[in-house]
């Protein structure tokens, strides 16, 4: 997909009927502004189909949302095996994960969490994964931990750190 001559992913294609394709969603480009936008559906490099022109509204503001909780390295795992924590939260407006390890405060059960990393997953859904080490003196058991990126503080979420590592 091109958007202003920018190209896009596309996340879904309806059903093909008589005429065509009815509904193709896509990604906009960050660069892209509000206003008359042209788009073009590309397949193998090439226009599939004519342009056409299309009204972008200004987009609403982004929500982070916290996805998940896991181990750091076994994301199977219903406990805190490794004593790293691994974060998933989307919606996140921040220029890259320094900024969003800087944004972000954790806490278990009211102790500060000092180590942390941040990486981005996916741009498109602004996608950040953080990986969180569980202070050393924070001996095996059930705890709180309490997210906040910049105003917004997330439900506490309850684990389980065992006495085991990986």
């Amino acid at each position: 997909m091109r958007v202003n001559g920018i190209l896009t992913a596309v996340s879904f294609i309806g059903p093909y009927s008589q005429g065509g394709f009815r509904q193709v969603n896509f990604y906009l480009p960050p660069k892209v502004r509000s206003g008359l936008a042209l788009i073009q559906v590309i397949l193998d490099g090439r226009p599939f189909a004519r342009e056409a022109t299309i009204r972008i509204i200004p987009p609403a503001p982004m929500v982070p949302k916290l996805l998940g909780v896991s181990d750091g390295i076994n994301l199977l795992s219903s406990h805190i095996d490794s004593r790293t924590i691994r974060v998933s939260l989307e919606e996140v407006d921040a220029t890259g994960p320094g900024e969003v390890a800087h944004r972000v405060t954790a806490k278990i059960d009211g102790c500060s969490v000092q180590r942390m990393e941040a990486f981005l997953v996916d741009p498109l859904t602004r996608r950040y994964e953080l990986n969180l080490v569980v202070p050393n003196h924070l001996k095996p058991g059930r705890y709180g931990l309490t997210l906040r990126f910049g105003h917004r503080i997330f439900p506490v979420v309850y684990i389980e750190i065992s006495s085991g590592r990986l």
